[in-house]
């Protein structure tokens, strides 16, 4: 769909190009513009057409692309495009509660559990006192429980009767086996703790992108009104053709910019929905 909206822009440009180097070329009949600015025109509407073609191409690729993940050689791919672009509308405040439907913390969790150890004071520990939002939110977050000796089973094999000769191995053994216990624990408060800050980030990101969006197409505005005066004071005799290239050239790099973001607060609620696990359950 970013793709589609290039190529509308893009060709809408070279109409607008078009139509100037038309201008232009009836000035230089009449006298009134050189060769060189003919040639600059011509040259910037190539580089546009030349950026159709490279958009064509990248939209026939997607398209094979997901032809592809839908098991088959060819086929129409079906898009509307969205009437706005997303929002921040979940920054809100997401439940670290969430984070235990990530695939990776319930693989931690496993072999937490495989080792014997009680993760339900570490889980009753930390997930309830966290609560995710863009803003960090910090000051709901006690890192000394991550690491808090009371959460380890140090009782394991506590109760093992064995032979006085065998006594060295079963020591040995107990130490292994909580060494082994300690480290699936800090492995698990890792995993938990890299959850919370893709969440965090995905959050936070989605905010700047809102706000960077709504930037970019006021720029995108006043470029384009920029163009339209400048053609205006071009005929008129107050303006050079430099002018007007350059209105026209920044005006169509604004436009993609804003295809550009919105595309890339999709990829961020694409990102956003697989840090929270989405999908996954138990």
């Amino acid at each position: 769909m970013s793709l589609d909206e290039e190529l509308e822009i893009i060709q809408k440009n070279i109409k607008l190009q078009e139509d100037a180097l038309s201008i232009i070329k009836m000035q230089k009949e009449g006298g009134r513009a050189t060769e060189l600015a003919v040639k600059q025109f011509a040259a910037q509407l190539y580089r546009t057409q030349g950026m159709e073609y490279r958009v064509k191409q990248d939209i026939r690729i997607t398209e094979n692309e997901l032809n592809f993940l839908l098991g088959r050689y060819k086929g129409a791919i079906i898009r509307n495009r969205p009437s706005s672009p997303p929002t921040a509308s979940v920054a809100a405040g997401i439940p670290a509660q969430m984070l235990s439907n990530r695939a990776d913390i319930l693989q931690a969790e496993a072999e937490l559990k495989a080792t014997k150890a009680e993760i339900a004071a570490a889980k009753a520990a930390f997930f309830p006192s966290v609560s995710i939002t863009a803003m960090a939110g910090f000051n709901s977050y006690d890192a000394s429980l991550l690491f808090d000796p009371k959460s380890f089973a140090f009782n394991i094999l506590g109760g093992i009767a064995a032979p006085l000769f065998n006594r060295n191995t079963v020591k040995a053994n107990h130490k292994l086996s909580l060494a082994e216990n300690k480290g699936a624990f800090y492995q698990f408060c890792k995993t938990v703790m890299n959850a919370y800050h893709e969440v965090n980030t995905a959050l936070t990101n989605m905010d700047n992108l809102e706000k960077q969006h709504q930037l970019n197409k006021q720029e995108a505005d006043a470029l384009n009104e920029s163009v339209k005066i400048a053609n205006d004071l071009y005929i008129a005799g107050y303006a050079n053709y430099l002018e007007v290239i350059t209105a026209q050239k920044n005006a169509l790099e604004a436009e993609l910019n804003v295809v550009h973001t919105r595309q890339k607060q999709q990829y961020n609620n694409i990102n956003l929905y697989r840090a929270l696990g989405g999908g996954w359950r138990k």
